[in-house]
């Protein structure tokens, strides 16, 4: 047989080079297609959680500030609420607390008797009745009323068998509504002041606080700061870096050795301290009937302003974990220089040098009417 000049049938073993780099190409595109999308897919579902955990945050803490400033209103019965819009750059009315007096909430009714017991009230007990609101543009500070819900003896089985004879739950009264006054203090700890000079190591977290306490406390523990330490408060609003380290010491029942003054945290108030920390700034404007105004004095002739409109700049847990991760927070080291004195322990550097890359927050705006007017609000959110 001549084979000479005939090509045999050969039988492919594989794939060329040529073929497995193209499949390749097509695999590595279909999987990045499907990685894009899933990630694509996971950010959105994140990004919605976050955004609705943001809204319920923002949500609770203008309705906290309502509620807040219905306890210091003491204009006369009105209707009870309004609210216009649905989202939250609306406005709100407050309701005014019944039986409320112009100025305080002690006043007596004319037909009631009142005991006397041979002293006058003095200049202080008489200022923890009274109701009044101050602040700045970045703090506020509030003498409100809270009632407590009354309470009521529930009959045990004792009692229940000793019927007949009377038991306790016959001679229980019931307590009813207690009224008791409160100091509120809204007040922002930035990334400049947050740095404590006031013991060591100490650093507050920068965003919104929220102290609440017992008026007369409040003032007895104002009334017993330092020179330096009225040196170091910004302002008459806010409540010192140094009370409010003791507060917050107090209430998680810490003591540090290394404190300078040295005082009984037993002693301290029980205060209600709340930090938000994804509140990056927070603005208060008050309205006089004519114009806002960045500041408001609790001045009796001054009243209440007749609106009060509040501006918070929020961002995620996410952004404020990686800032913190990137640009962590300076301590305050006060064992090498304690004679410093209070200018010098005030931190210097600024926000910008501590935070150089500003984080996209979003703004929420709010008003809420103190009490009713007729004229329109300038530049609100009607």
């Amino acid at each position: 047989m001549n084979l000479v000049g005939r090509s045999l049938p050969t039988t492919r073993g594989g794939y060329t080079l040529v073929e497995m780099i193209i499949a390749m190409v097509l695999v590595s595109v279909l999987m990045s297609s499907v990685w894009t999308i899933m990630s694509l897919y996971n950010s959105l579902l994140t990004a919605g959680r976050d955004r609705t955990t943001e809204q319920q945050l923002v949500r609770s803490l203008f309705e906290l500030m309502h509620d807040d400033l219905a306890g210091v209103n003491v204009a006369e019965p009105t209707p009870s609420m309004m609210e216009f819009g649905d989202t939250l750059n609306d406005l709100t009315f407050v309701a005014p607390l019944p039986s409320a007096a112009t100025n305080t909430g002690l006043q007596p009714s004319p037909f009631e008797e009142q005991p006397f017991d041979g002293r006058q009230t003095t200049e202080a007990e008489s200022r923890v009745g009274e109701l009044s609101l101050s602040g700045t543009s970045t703090a506020l500070r509030l003498r409100i009323r809270t009632f407590e819900p009354p309470t009521f003896h529930t009959a045990s089985d004792m009692d229940l068998l000793n019927e007949l004879g009377g038991g306790s739950a016959m001679q229980q009264q019931d307590v009813g509504n207690v009224t008791e006054f409160q100091t509120v203090v809204y007040q922002m700890i930035t990334a400049e002041n947050g740095g404590s000079a006031d013991s060591v190591s100490t650093v507050l977290v920068p965003g919104l606080y929220r102290i609440q306490s017992d008026t007369q406390s409040v003032d007895a523990l104002e009334a017993g700061q330092s020179t330096a330490e009225l040196q170091r408060q910004v302002n008459s609003i806010e409540i010192s870096r140094q009370n409010l380290l003791l507060l917050m010491q107090a209430e998680d029942q810490l003591t540090l050795a290394s404190e300078p003054d040295s005082r009984d945290f037993s002693n301290l108030p029980q205060a209600d301290i709340e930090s938000i920390p994804e509140v990056i700034n927070c603005r208060f404007e008050y309205f006089d009937g004519s114009r806002w105004l960045s500041s408001w004095t609790a001045d009796r002739l001054q009243g209440l302003p007749e609106a009060v409109r509040i501006s918070l700049d929020v961002v995620s847990q996410k952004d404020l974990r990686q800032r913190d991760e990137t640009y962590p927070l300076p301590t305050t080291d006060l064992t090498s220089a304690p004679e410093a004195s209070a200018s010098e322990t005030i931190s210097s550097h600024s926000t910008d040098d501590l935070y150089p890359q500003a984080i996209a927050a979003r703004r929420y705006s709010r008003t809420i009417l103190l009490t009713p007017t007729d004229a329109g609000l300038p530049g609100g959110s009607l």
